[in-house]
């Protein structure tokens, strides 16, 4: 039977992963107003709210500031790896509770996958957070975050009680381990009861 931590702990994989496909399907991470056009902007795609368009970033170069291009390209690479990191740690969580994988080092794989989605994901963040007016505050255009921003906040929060849980989770294990060693190293050791009785 899997543990509450284990539960817990897939079950925040799978909302981090949700949440991340979410933010990154989206145009809303930024809405950008000017005279015309007005745009809801997001990392992979981008809407023009009068003219009713939403296309892919083909028009990155019209949108942001030039010399930025390499960091959103950056912060674009980092959010691939937070969503793939999001699906490992998923399909681990899940292949822990089924038992497919088992043991110490299941969790501790599944903390690290953790850890290191969380690490890129924090980068995306706050590097988009700091930057977003630098990059995208072009030709009088005001830019605010918007709600896939905060979504994406919110994953990173999932990850972190997903790398708490299976890090709990990886200790149990381990102290189950040395329990069981400990008692099977006590049957295996001889029996002295009669050892000071004389022949």
């Amino acid at each position: 039977m899997a543990s509450v931590c284990a539960v817990f702990g897939m079950m925040c994989s799978l909302m981090s992963l949700v949440l991340n496909a979410l933010a990154i399907a989206t145009p809303h991470w930024l809405h950008s107003r000017s005279m015309v056009p007005t745009l809801n902007i997001g990392l992979f795609r981008h809407c023009e709210v009068e003219d009713n368009f939403c296309g892919d970033m083909e028009r990155i170069n019209a949108m942001i500031n030039p010399s930025d291009i390499a960091w959103f390209r950056v912060i674009q690479a980092a959010f691939i790896l937070s969503v793939i990191g999001s699906l490992l740690s998923t399909i681990m969580s899940v292949f822990l509770l089924t038992k497919l994988f088992d043991g110490v080092g299941g969790y501790k794989m599944t903390s690290l996958i953790n850890f290191l989605t969380m690490t890129s994901e924090i980068t995306v963040v706050v590097l988009f957070g700091l930057n977003y007016v630098d990059m995208f505050g072009l030709d009088g255009h005001t830019v605010s975050l918007e709600w896939s921003y905060y979504v994406a906040i919110s994953a990173c929060v999932f990850l972190f009680f997903a790398l708490v849980f299976h890090a709990m989770e990886a200790s149990r294990a381990a102290e189950i381990i040395k329990n069981v060693q400990h008692r099977i190293t006590g049957l295996t050791t001889p029996y002295t009861l009669f050892v000071d009785q004389e022949p």
